[in-house]
């Protein structure tokens, strides 16, 4: 098995999700962090706190798969895209 190390643009990566070309495995629990931890994670990003790594799988045909870090890939997509999560960053709060 072969390891790389990288950097993947958001941008890019979020228009993946769209386009249907990130995949989610079986074995990856559902999405559930409260108001409280997408809070944190919120103030770890603009303070410059690291929030982890993220691990994925390249697959055939330009696939990807989430291996670890999908809680967070989705809080991050969710507030950006404005899916059912607000977040002011002028006040640091959820609207």
């Amino acid at each position: 098995m072969k390891i790389e190390t990288g950097y993947l643009r958001i941008y890019h990566f979020f228009n993946d999700i769209k386009n249907g070309k990130v995949i989610v495995p079986n074995y990856q629990r559902d999405y559930c962090w409260d108001k409280n931890k997408i809070e944190l994670l919120i103030d770890s990003l603009e303070k410059g706190i690291p929030i982890g790594v993220f691990q994925f799988r390249k697959l055939d045909k330009g696939f990807i798969e989430v291996v670890d870090g999908l809680h967070r890939i989705r809080t991050i997509y969710n507030i950006l895209q404005g899916n059912g999560i607000y977040f002011n960053f002028e006040t640091s709060k959820f609207t």
